[in-house]
């Protein structure tokens, strides 16, 4: 096959496999997710979590499109119990009945929590 302007090899299983032209690559469509994993499968793989995505997680709430807007919705409007489990963490901190390292948010002066995994 004779390369021509505007064409290029796509490596595929570690060697090239085609020239295909620049359209070719932008109609790729991406994979489609994990059948057997969902968002929360992924969350399992973090060693850490700050006291925000425990508490969207404890929720069942994926902590990634909410986690750094969530303290700018009125309470009505955040998921149900999500006030409840973050005061909950917050106080095991405090208490020293669950372990964290406190680190200080400088955007909204409040303390964000990491909690370290119990394995």
């Amino acid at each position: 096959m004779s390369k021509s302007a505007g064409s290029f090899g796509v490596a595929v299983g570690g060697g090239m496999a085609r020239n295909n032209s620049a359209l070719d690559v932008l109609s790729i469509k991406p994979e489609p997710p994990n059948p057997l994993m969902d968002c929360f499968d992924y969350w399992r793989l973090c060693d850490e979590l700050n006291i925000v995505q425990a508490a969207l997680l404890i929720v069942e709430r994926d902590p990634a499109p909410l986690q750094e807007y969530i303290f700018d919705w009125e309470p009505h409007n955040r998921p149900q119990g999500f006030d409840a489990a973050f005061a909950a963490l917050t106080h095991a901190v405090q208490a020293g009945r669950l372990s964290a390292i406190i680190r200080r948010d400088t955007r909204t002066c409040s303390g964000i929590l990491d909690l370290p995994r119990d394995d």
